[in-house]
């Protein structure tokens, strides 16, 4: 994609590779996210209730990349239970979309696809990072039923050389495998 300079630019890139209904609900959540920032800032004392929220569902990760701050980290990880995922939600009542995106691998936590089962039936719209290191063919159906409504893939790298290099444990192949293996579930459920 290239670097991206202003907000008009990314919205004209999502339109253009996302698709409309998806880049439409995504433009609506961040510009009521802005106008909910610009409200909160000069008028302290109207409650804003957040509409959008980040998750970490892990913060443990299968692998040792070298630009990450887990890889040098002395502490257990730790995972987001299904309970307080139940608890924060409750609080945030306006709620529309949730970013499971951190710093650790989500699939090593045994209660994603719990998670995401959770944040799905609340009619949310759900994001994920991953590393496809994992992906296996049940998780990959199963997040595709449940109908993530987008995935990222954490690919720093275009050879298997450079990309094994950076994110230490990682075997390119089995990644790009792994992510053929989704889109083509995807094809197949006509998701």
């Amino acid at each position: 994609m290239g670097l991206v300079n202003s907000y008009w630019a990314l919205l004209d890139y999502k339109l253009r590779h996302v698709g409309l209904r998806n880049t439409a609900r995504v433009a609506y959540l961040d510009l009521a996210d802005r106008l909910q920032c610009v409200i909160a800032k000069r008028f302290p004392s109207v409650p804003v209730a957040s509409r959008s929220i980040q998750i970490e569902c892990t913060t443990r990760c299968n692998l040792k990349c070298t630009m990450c701050e887990i890889s040098y980290w002395t502490e257990k990880g730790g995972d987001l239970e299904a309970a307080n995922l139940q608890n924060m939600l409750e609080h945030l009542p306006n709620l529309k979309r949730v970013d499971l995106t951190g710093i650790g691998e989500a699939l090593m936590n045994r209660g994603f696809l719990s998670a995401l089962k959770i944040l799905k039936s609340r009619g949310l719209y759900v994001t994920l990072n991953d590393n496809f290191t994992l992906m296996t063919e049940d998780a990959a159906r199963r997040i595709v039923e449940l109908g993530v409504d987008q995935i990222f893939l954490s690919l720093d790298g275009a050879t298997k050389e450079t990309y094994e290099k950076i994110r230490v444990g990682a075997n390119f192949d089995k990644v790009v495998n792994n992510t053929r293996r989704l889109i083509q579930i995807k094809r197949e459920m006509g998701k």
